[in-house]
């Protein structure tokens, strides 16, 4: 082979690298902001969305009342869609279809090829692992708030479940599924689909696009702090559920929380301050211990052997795709923030 065919090989191998990272970017900005459009009236629209789902299936539910009662069949089927455990129901096949499908979109578009599979793996320090993502997290979570405070305050929940039966199914909808589901969407769909570009790169990537679905400016920055150790430990291990238990650990904490600030009394809320603060420390100590051993550190390397085309920045942003993907999705973020803080507020 004379130089010439070699130097004209690596063009080929470098344009074809860069039109298949750039398809990748571009095809999960599309689906991500697909996904945000969908929580974003999910979020301000919810009232309505159940409102609409009793109302289309009281046809069937009338018809089933009645043949189980004798008595109003409209209102025994009223009582029971508006319980507070069919709402929790409701909203958590919302949730599920709102994530799921368009990230399925997305694994079916740009992991048809890859052949990476979820492993047993487990990091060599999984306790301070959750110790440097909880307290580095809250850490974040801390400067946001105190970032972001001069924003007005966006629309308040209604009070949390107090029967048993609700109580568990509001812990299922906050710490269980959203596990499950934004781990399979943002670790195993989209840093899955990122990861042969660079480990760099598709983890503070894909922790960006998590950040930002959370539509909260301040609770953006706690996400993509807790999303970035998550994706390292994804990265590292190959280990899906590792993610999704350290994700479960977070929400079930932030579940307990909700329940101790309004029901308990001075000793829990100190104790619950003291648990912050001590994990905040803890991750302190564990960020500077990694910092001084980062040369050391798997972080800053390769996720393979086989060295990748080297990408350019200004190449990447002549990609007409990939800045019109970037642009929808920035403006529908900004869309959807402005109607919860100025508009719905």
């Amino acid at each position: 082979m004379t130089l010439s065919e070699c130097i004209e090989r690596e063009r080929r191998i470098k344009a074809g690298f860069r039109r298949q990272f750039v398809f990748t970017v571009s095809a999960v900005l599309l689906f991500s902001a697909a996904a945000l459009l969908l929580l974003g009236y999910e979020r301000i629209y919810m009232g309505n969305i159940l409102r609409w789902i009793i109302d289309a299936l009281a046809p069937l539910g009338e018809a089933i009342a009645a043949a189980c009662t004798q008595g109003d069949a409209a209102a025994l089927y009223l009582s029971v869609m508006e319980s507070e455990a069919a709402l929790l129901v409701m909203q958590m096949v919302v949730y599920v279809l709102t994530l799921g499908i368009p990230f399925f979109c997305c694994r079916r578009a740009v992991l048809r090829r890859t052949a990476r599979r979820d492993g047993p793996a487990m990091p060599r320090k999984p306790f301070a692992v959750m110790l440097l993502a909880l307290g580095g997290g809250y850490i974040a979570s801390v400067v946001g708030a105190l970032v972001f405070s001069w924003m007005p305050q966006g629309q308040t929940s209604g009070g949390l479940p107090e029967s048993f039966v609700g109580v568990v199914l509001y812990f299922v909808s906050v710490a269980i599924l959203p596990a499950l589901i934004e781990e399979w969407a943002f670790r195993g769909v989209v840093l899955r689909a990122l990861l042969p570009y660079g480990r760099t790169f598709a983890v503070f990537f894909s922790s960006a696009l998590f950040g930002l679905m959370h539509l909260d400016p301040a609770q953006s920055v706690f996400a993509f702090t807790f999303a970035l150790v998550l994706a390292f430990v994804y990265a590292s291990t190959g280990s899906l559920w590792m993610c999704v238990f350290l994700h479960a650990v977070n929400n079930a904490i932030s579940f307990l929380a909700g329940y101790v600030t309004l029901y308990g009394g001075e000793v829990s809320l100190v104790l619950m301050n003291g648990y912050m603060i001590a994990c905040m420390l803890s991750a302190g100590v564990l960020f500077v211990y990694w910092l001084v051993r980062r040369r050391a550190s798997p972080f800053f390397t390769e996720p393979s052997a086989v060295s990748a085309p080297r990408l350019r920045a200004g190449g990447l942003l002549s990609s007409a795709a990939l800045n019109a993907f970037a642009v929808v999705f920035a403006l529908l973020y900004v869309y959807f923030i402005y109607l919860q803080y100025w508009v719905m507020s």
